[in-house]
């Protein structure tokens, strides 16, 4: 009982930065953001009386189907390039968001599936991740798409996936970025080579391992030029070069980095941010709300953000080291979530990765991610019923 105390502590301390962050960046946001923090707690309040943990492990998958018909709706009625949300008046839904839990919860009961060979399992789980990723690839939204990803292999992971499928999954990332270049390919393929003389398995996987990673590597720029949108594109570029373009789309990581370090240990003050203040900071309550805390409240104000996700994960792993079979998937599940989005905003944040529009959880506006990060507490709490 104790530690789920802290499970939500530590999320009413981050929604609490959140909004105090909000209030200095524009009242509209704050007031719009604790609208929803008291409308939804009061909904999962009271969906909490009636929800059991049987209905979690043998209908939560539900989610998942119902996330796909909405993923295939906002594709249809969405207007302009980017579809992404249904308007519903108080606020704008975003299906994607939804996905994800609904993903967690569907592929919980494939990998826990103990009567099903371990390799059917994963066939099947990799089908149903592909569905609601390329469905948001089409939005276009890449940075959603790749947590579903993250999720499915995580959760894969701790259901005994194979070391050799394991390697080439962590592998194909590794090799798109090294396709960039031929030197860092040559590079990638010796120590390949090399690994593989040493390594003790079959033949067979050693030649599917290298004919595998060539297909990635030579498909490389098929994806760069065919699949990969020009505005992610050119936030690659300028990930890679911010210097260079930081006039263009560079802009953003340039300013958050000078809006982080100008605000020193302690920040410049609630509400005095210059880089927020005079709007060269761009989706300040958004995207680089991490970088409006840096400016406002300093060196002091981040790495009370960094140990409070810290504790929040820490219990999630605690947790996974408690259950077993559908619980434990599930709960890997949310926090191969939270760590995700974490993780990639708070680097994007940083210029130590590319900005690809992932909320920090908590703490960025929006109504959709906060619902699932809320409703995902819920579930971690009834399933110790």
């Amino acid at each position: 009982m104790r530690r789920n105390n802290l499970l939500i502590i530590t999320a009413l301390i981050l929604i609490a930065i959140g909004l105090t962050e909000l209030y200095f960046i524009g009242k509209s946001y704050f007031f719009s953001q604790l609208s929803k923090v008291l409308i939804f707690v009061a909904i999962l309040g009271t969906i909490s009386l009636f929800m059991k943990k049987e209905y979690i492990l043998n209908y939560g998958h539900f989610l998942y189907h119902i996330s796909l018909i909405l993923l295939v709706i906002v594709l249809i009625v969405g207007k302009g390039k980017v579809n992404r949300w249904i308007n519903l008046g108080f606020m704008q839904l975003q299906p994607s968001e939804i996905a994800k839990l609904g993903l967690i919860l569907i592929l919980s009961k494939i990998l826990s599936d103990n009567k099903k060979p371990m390799k059917s399992r994963l066939v099947k789980a990799s089908f149903y991740t592909l569905i609601p990723f390329i469905l948001v690839l089409l939005q276009p939204d890449l940075g959603t798409a790749l947590t579903f990803l993250f999720i499915a292999f995580l959760m894969s992971l701790l259901s005994g996936i194979d070391p050799f499928i394991t390697r080439l999954i962590i592998l194909t990332p590794v090799t798109m970025i090294a396709s960039a270049h031929l030197v860092s390919t040559l590079i990638l393929y010796l120590l390949l080579l090399v690994f593989l003389l040493i390594s003790k398995e079959a033949i067979y996987k050693k030649v599917l391992t290298i004919g595998f990673l060539t297909i990635v590597s030579l498909s490389t720029p098929f994806v760069w030029q065919k699949v990969l949108k020009p505005y992610q594109r050119d936030r690659l570029t300028a990930f890679l070069n911010p210097e260079k373009s930081k006039s263009k789309e560079g802009w953003q990581i340039y300013q958050a980095k000078i809006a982080i370090g100008s605000g020193g240990i302690f920040g410049k003050g609630p509400g005095r941010g210059t880089q927020k203040g005079l709007a060269f900071l761009p989706a300040a309550h958004t995207d680089f709300i991490f970088s409006s805390i840096g400016e406002e409240f300093g060196l002091i104000g981040l790495i009370i953000i960094l140990t409070t996700f810290m504790a929040f994960l820490s219990f999630l792993l605690r947790k996974i080291e408690l259950e077993e079979g559908q619980e434990k998937l599930i709960i890997a599940g949310i926090f191969a979530y939270f760590f995700f989005h974490f993780t990639v905003n708070i680097l994007s944040n940083l210029s130590l990765l590319p900005v690809v529009g992932i909320p920090l959880p908590f703490i960025t506006y929006g109504g959709s991610h906060l619902l699932i990060e809320l409703t995902a507490i819920l579930i971690i709490l009834k399933l110790e019923d």
